[in-house]
């Protein structure tokens, strides 16, 4: 049982990167208690890639019954990422670098507000992967649990306070 959910796992995730770069639609009816556990898996991992649609019309949906949609997720417009920026800044970064991006975090951060848009991302990916460290990564690793559009969407943002 366990090689059939590893096997049906990888041909989802095949599908589902192959239509990544495309508008292209792809659809899956899980049944059981292996389904609701896959599709647990796509949502999880795959939610930066997709926008996941459950049918709701399944009389089984309780016993995990699972008919479901996987579109290409719909860039952010630059008000949207400058709203979802301002708020994940206040809410996550603000705190340590200040309220304008300005602070060097427990002396060891650059100042937010001075970093390109490539500098950011990279630091923000290599806290991810824990190839990052400026003194104090184990502080930031927590944080750094965002996609590229809401790093793009706090550097906007900050942009909007240098003016």
């Amino acid at each position: 049982m366990k090689f059939l959910k590893m096997a049906t796992a990888t041909l989802l995730a095949t599908s589902l990167y192959a239509s990544s770069n495309s508008s292209d639609c792809v659809c899956f009816k899980l049944e059981g208690e292996m389904g609701a556990e896959l599709k647990t898996l796509i949502e999880k991992y795959h939610g930066e890639l997709a926008n996941i649609k459950t049918d709701g019309t399944s009389a089984n949906a309780d016993k995990g019954i699972s008919l479901f949609t996987v579109t290409e997720k719909k860039a952010m417009t630059k008000a949207e990422l400058k709203t979802v920026g301002q708020n994940l800044f206040t809410n996550k970064c603000a705190v340590c670098h200040g309220d304008q991006g300005q602070k060097r975090a427990y002396g060891k951060s650059r100042p937010l507000n001075t970093l390109t848009l490539e500098d950011m991302t990279n630091s923000i990916g290599g806290y991810k992967g824990g190839t990052y460290d400026r003194g104090m990564g184990f502080l930031m690793a927590p944080f750094a649990n965002i996609s590229e559009e809401e790093v793009q969407g706090v550097h906007e943002y900050l942009q909007t306070l240098q003016k």
